[in-house]
């Protein structure tokens, strides 16, 4: 049952309930995060994500766009998020 408390663990955190980090500046941020939400049109210098794919970077990417995964880093360029903690 060990992917059930997963799947409760991540869901509670997606909804805000282990807490988040308002970012707006453009210093580089570790931690470990599931969703980080656009406030404002966001550019991102860096992001990591475990898992594969390709990190939305050098992009604009629209205020109040919702972005899941399990972050450990990421670097504004412009923009402002709500990092959603893990």
């Amino acid at each position: 049952m060990a992917t059930e408390k997963f799947n409760s663990d991540y869901y509670n955190a997606t909804l805000g309930f282990n807490g988040f980090d308002y970012v707006a500046g453009t210093a580089n941020n570790t931690g470990t995060w599931c969703c980080i939400q656009t406030l404002t049109t966001t550019t991102f210098t860096s992001m990591t994500a475990r898992g594969t794919g390709t990190a939305p970077v050098a992009v604009s990417i629209p205020a109040g766009t919702y972005i899941y995964g399990l972050f450990t880093q990421f670097q504004l360029t412009s923009g402002s998020v709500l990092a959603y903690k893990y």
